[in-house]
């Protein structure tokens, strides 16, 4: 009888579902997405925890290999294999790299360095990242790619750890979280090596602390947001949960943080950059970009119509839905607990600044707080409200051969963006609601 019970696997589709996560993973990043929310959307979750090893392995060696992979230009072709095409090419930890060179040149002096392991880009200085204030002040003094290799392994190192840790809080949540860390996002996110990893990082550091070191937290969050600006959406979402949540408990600090972010921003513009907004590419592509900016090029450059007036009238018909109609309550935002309701305010409106602008899919990661709460508190057919998690970016050209894939891929593209949206929305309708529910108890 034993016997036939250690057996049981064999009958279980859970299982092999499991291993196909393993599998797929390897294949492709952008089939392995779509998959994974199919198991989410039809799946029961909690017969997946019996499978759990499967995906810690499957986790862990993927990253192990993403890594070790970087360390010699033979490996590359591996890493190249691993990745959607849209992003892939020679360069391992490209924004990484630029972010290094850029702080080398401030007190240093480069001379044509070939972005590793290209044999055509390269760098010398000056340059700069020019990502916030203190992006053009902390030097580094040190090379490059050993500087690169070093920070990268710190980077996979905490967000393996981070893992592991929310894996023990709740064992049933191990297939969302295994799959929130191999989808194409968090893929982007980590081939770019872009410094939002570090800021993801370190904001979930500073969340971590709010509630026992909250100046701390908040002081470390205006420093993230004077290297990269957009942090500064955290503080007002903190701002707001003070205001509105939380009695007004730490408001004066934090709208001091806010006020010295500000000053320190456009004194820096004033004095070092002589320029208000250092970014000056928007990009915009419909299957590796999100935002309301980047959408707004997009339709102008297929109707030929100034992309300004576009983005007008997007943000009229957005503020339109969310005063006429209210479909909030898809969040079930009463059932959170104090901590819970301060990360997800905090993360969404981190996700409102973003949104608002032109971003690369690799940032959604950033959002996996509010992401994360949403998919524990709502029923599983709202589950599609966060589709855009898994599909952007997309990209099937491993197994097209004629346009009617090119158009399935566009199709996925745009249901991702209307995931966005309406995810977009209904949080804009839950804190106007939190707002009115304020006002009315005065």
């Amino acid at each position: 009888m034993n016997k036939l019970s250690s057996l049981s696997w064999i009958k279980d589709i859970y299982f092999y579902l499991s291993v196909i996560f393993f599998f797929l993973v390897f294949y492709n990043q952008s089939l392995f997405s779509i998959y994974v929310f199919f198991l989410i959307i039809f799946f029961k979750k909690e017969r997946f925890v019996k499978y759990d090893y499967i995906f810690l392995i499957t986790t862990f060696s993927f990253y192990i290999l993403r890594y070790f992979t970087s360390l010699s230009k033979n490996f590359n072709d591996l890493w190249i294999r691993l990745s959607p095409s849209i992003y892939t090419g020679d360069i391992r930890f490209w924004d990484l790299q630029l972010n290094i060179i850029s702080m080398k040149c401030i007190f240093g002096k480069v001379d044509n360095y070939y972005i590793k392991f290209s044999t055509t880009a390269y760098k010398s200085c000056p340059y700069s990242a020019k990502y916030g204030p203190l992006s053009t002040k902390i030097p580094f003094f040190g090379d490059i790619w050993i500087g690169t290799l070093i920070f990268s392994f710190l980077g996979i190192s905490m967000l393996l750890f981070i893992y592991l840790l929310l894996r023990k809080q709740d064992v049933s949540f191990i297939l969302l979280l295994s799959s929130l860390m191999l989808i194409t996002p968090m893929n982007f996110l980590i081939e770019r090596m872009n410094i939002d990893i570090f800021i993801l990082l370190l904001l979930a550091l500073a969340m971590n602390f709010y509630t026992k070191y909250p100046k701390f937290a908040i002081v470390l969050i205006t420093l993230l947001a004077l290297y990269k600006l957009h942090p500064i959406g955290v503080l007002f979402g903190l701002a707001f949960y003070s205001h509105f949540i939380d009695s007004k408990k730490n408001f004066n600090f934090i709208i001091n943080a806010i006020f010295s972010f500000f000053v320190l921003y456009i004194l820096d513009a004033i004095f070092f950059t002589n320029n208000l907004l250092d970014t000056e590419w928007r990009p915009a592509a419909l299957n590796m970009t999100f935002g309301m900016l980047s959408d707004a090029i997009i339709i102008s450059n297929t109707i030929n119509t100034n992309y300004i007036v576009i983005y007008c009238f997007m943000v009229l018909i957005v503020a339109l839905i969310v005063i006429l109609f209210d479909l909030s309550k898809v969040i079930n935002f009463e059932s959170f607990n104090n901590n819970e309701k301060l990360i997800y305010i905090s993360s969404i409106f981190l996700f409102f600044i973003n949104f608002l602008y032109a971003n690369y899919d690799y940032r959604i990661p950033l959002f996996y707080g509010c992401i994360l709460l949403f998919y524990r508190y709502t029923k599983k057919i709202n589950v599609l409200l966060i589709f855009f998690t898994f599909v952007m970016p997309i990209d099937l050209t491993f197994i097209y051969q004629s346009s009617n894939l090119q158009v399935l891929e566009n199709t996925i593209a745009i249901f991702g963006r209307i995931s966005i949206y309406c995810y977009f929305i209904i949080n804009l309708q839950l804190i106007k609601n939190l707002i009115f529910k304020k006002f009315q108890t005065i």
